[in-house]
Formats: structure tokens, C-alpha cells, sequence
């Protein structure tokens, strides 16, 4: 009889503290039910539709399957968590571009550098660290980037006599620090000297932040735009014909002659729509905010599926799986929506180092494509992905070269 009383007394606390949970959130779920979204069950959820799903691949897998079945704007809730999800370029530069959506995502806590400029959560430090290291992408500064680009660059294809194969690039070896590493760790020592605004633990988070998005982040786009060319050989020798006409000579690719390789930039944009550097976007709305008919709550995880967006064919016609270069052509590009496509985010905190990677991928691209061909046996929708910091392609042995 005791036994039975206790049961019956926890269940009553259980519910009388869930209900007070609730009714304490009340206008967060009155407007949570005004956004479509799964069924969702008390406490936790919308946990239940991922049972089974372990390992990371298997995670993206699902969670693209999922959003591909669902008409987004859609919401979920993690536990008491809300996430919400949207694709639609407008609402997404109304989330990009809000004071009220600046702070990072929970998930990049995970990561080490969380101090850095990439992935600190707090949109004052974010601010502090933004403004002062602006200076640091300037055109003048970038411009004395070109020299150091190509002897990586040739260092690089030296490398390469010596190898048939290219694998996805966390089998590479380790590279040396990228050209601007010492410029940018130099403008950090005297921001921590001159302002004491930086700590160690922030001086070092950046250092693993420009180390990771000056080299990991441009080495994958780089080899997925290889792949991409391999897969397409006509695409690569148009590629190849434009670079022998704007550069004769390889030995040295001045930053002036970059404007002109037009279709080269335009095949590397193809290669991160298809496959972009991250394939989820996430912030936190910290007050409420309108998105067209729908207010996100304060609170609320906002979550940008980049990798369904870069997809969609309401968007990119009905060839949207496929690899096509003129989706960049200027008047396709001035009918579609700037939002549409946001492989370096966008808005408010959009990346710092776009054009040095734009740079520094047209440099080695360049130099590349003069002297190999990319063969490959591999198809487009053979391809398979595991969400990490960045989206890898994990198929092996993908890319074969041949000298021309």
C-alpha cells in the first residue's frame, strides 16, 4: 500500500512540476504551435523520430531525409528545447541580418576554439574581435597574399609528381600555416598588449580559428572542386582553356589576372553549392522575432539547413542535384534571391575571410588544372557525407591525376 501511495505521489509531482514548467513558458509554446512542425511528445518531445540514429553519418543522413519530407518553416522540440527551421531565402535574411539572432548556436560549444571569431557565442566578443581584425582582410593586405599563394601553390604541385591519387583531404598530410597566419597572429599580440581585451584562452582559440578556416575549410572546397571537375570532364577543360587564355605563363598568377578567370569562380561556387562547407547553420534568437506570418520565441534555436537550401528546386530548377556552372551566370544570378546561396553565411556575421578564399582557391585551382588532368570513376550521386566542424565527403580514393 505504501509502495503504491509513493508511486501515485511521484507521478502527481512529476505532473504538477511539468505543468508549472509550462504554464512558466506559456507564450513560448503558444507561439511555437502557431509553426508546423511533428508531432511532439511531453517532455521529451521530437526525440523520439531520431531512436536508432548513432553514429554522425548516419545523423546527416537522417536529418536530411527529414528535412527534405518537410515543408519548411518547421519546428521541433529537443526535450524542452525549441529548434526551428528554415530555408526560404527570405526569411533567411531576416534571420541573418537581426541583432537578435548574432549569438552562436549551442552546438559549435563543442568545439575547442569557442573563443574564436568563428565560433564564439557571445555576440559582444564576436563584436570586439570583428571590428578590430577587419583591417586584416583588407584588399591593400590581401593583395600581399599573391606571392606566398603561389609558392604554396607550387609547393603543392611538387608534391603531387610524386602522387596518383587524391583522397578526401583528411587523409592529406599535415600543411604548413597558411600564408597569413603570422600577419594575423601578429595583429592579436598587439590587440592583447595594447587593449587587454584578449586572454590567453582567447588569444589561442583564435590562433586554432584562423588555422582551421585559412586551411581546412579551403583545402576541402579545393578538393571537392577537383572531384567536381573530374566528375565533368568537358567542364574542366573549358576551365583549363580559360585559365591557358588569361595566364600564359603559370610560374607566377599576379592577384590583377584573378578578376578574369570568370568561369573558374564560377565552377568553385558550383562546388560549394553542391557541397558547401558546412551544411547547417544554427543561431539563437534571443528575443522574439517576426519571420513573415510566424514570431520565433526568445530563446528558440534557429536552425538554416544550408546544405537543403543549396538543393532546392523551387530555387535551382529541376536540375538542382546536378553539377551545373552557368547557375552562376550573371543574369541567372540576378534573378535569384542573394540569400539563396550563403556557403560563408551571410548578413551580420558573415565570414570575415571570403575573399582570401577566393583568392587563394583561384591561385591553386589555376596552377593545378595547367598541369593535371582529374580523372575519376566516381558519379555524382554516389557521393557520401558526414557532418563534422565541416561537411566531408568520406568516399576514398577519389581522384586520379594525369599530367597534361
Amino acid at each position: 500500500m505504501i509502495e503504491l501511495f509513493l508511486v501515485f505521489f511521484t507521478c502527481c509531482s512529476v505532473a504538477y512540476y511539468y505543468l508549472t514548467f509550462r504554464r512558466s513558458r506559456k507564450r513560448l509554446y503558444e507561439l511555437a504551435a502557431r509553426i508546423p512542425g511533428p508531432f511532439d511528445w511531453p517532455i521529451i518531445g521530437s526525440l523520439h523520430l531520431g531512436v536508432g540514429v548513432t553514429k554522425s553519418r548516419d545523423i546527416f543522413e537522417y536529418m536530411t531525409q527529414f528535412l527534405h519530407k518537410l515543408e519548411l518553416p518547421t519546428r521541433a522540440w529537443l526535450g524542452p528545447f525549441l529548434v526551428v527551421a528554415f530555408d526560404h531565402p527570405e526569411h533567411v535574411a531576416v534571420i541573418l541580418n537581426s541583432t537578435h539572432c548574432i549569438r552562436r548556436s549551442f552546438m559549435y560549444r563543442f568545439f575547442r576554439f569557442d573563443k574564436g571569431l568563428l565560433m564564439t557565442p557571445d555576440p559582444q566578443h564576436w563584436k570586439m574581435l570583428r571590428k578590430r581584425l577587419n583591417s586584416s582582410f583588407s584588399p591593400l593586405v590581401l593583395k600581399n597574399f599573391a606571392p606566398a599563394f603561389n609558392e604554396c601553390a607550387d609547393k603543392l604541385i611538387s608534391n603531387a609528381r610524386d602522387s596518383t591519387r587524391i583522397n578526401n583531404n583528411s587523409e592529406h598530410p599535415p600543411q604548413e600555416d597558411p600564408p597569413n597566419a603570422e600577419v594575423l597572429i601578429d595583429r592579436l599580440e598587439r590587440m592583447a598588449y595594447e587593449t587587454q581585451e584578449i586572454d590567453q584562452e582567447t588569444f589561442l582559440s583564435n590562433i586554432d580559428t584562423f588555422m582551421f578556416a585559412s586551411n581546412d575549410t579551403t583545402s576541402n572546397v579545393m578538393s571537392t572542386t577537383l572531384l567536381m571537375l573530374a566528375m565533368h570532364p568537358e567542364i574542366q577543360e573549358r576551365v583549363f582553356a580559360e585559365v591557358s587564355q588569361v595566364i600564359p605563363t603559370t610560374n607566377f598568377i599576379p592577384q590583377e589576372a584573378l578578376s578574369k578567370l570568370v568561369y573558374l569562380e564560377m565552377v568553385i561556387k558550383e562546388s560549394m553549392r553542391l557541397v558547401p562547407v558546412g551544411s547547417i547553420l544554427g543561431r539563437i534568437c534571443e528575443k522574439e522575432l517576426t519571420v513573415d506570418q510566424w514570431t520565433i520565441p526568445a530563446g528558440t534555436e534557429v536552425v538554416i539547413p544550408i546544405f537543403k537550401m543549396h538543393r532546392n528546386k523551387a530555387v535551382w530548377g529541376e536540375r538542382s542535384e546536378e553539377f551545373d556552372p552557368d547557375n552562376f551566370l550573371p543574369e541567372r544570378c540576378a534573378k535569384r534571391h542573394p540569400y539563396a546561396y550563403i556557403p560563408f553565411s551571410g548578413g551580420i556575421r558573415n565570414c570575415i575571410g571570403m575573399k582570401y578564399a577566393y583568392m587563394s582557391l583561384k591561385i591553386v585551382l589555376a596552377k593545378l588544372i595547367a598541369r593535371y588532368r582529374f580523372r575519376t570513376e566516381l558519379k555524382l550521386d554516389q557521393l557520401k557525407f558526414e557532418p563534422s566542424l565541416i561537411l566531408l565527403i568520406v568516399n576514398k580514393h577519389m581522384v586520379r591525376l594525369e599530367r597534361r
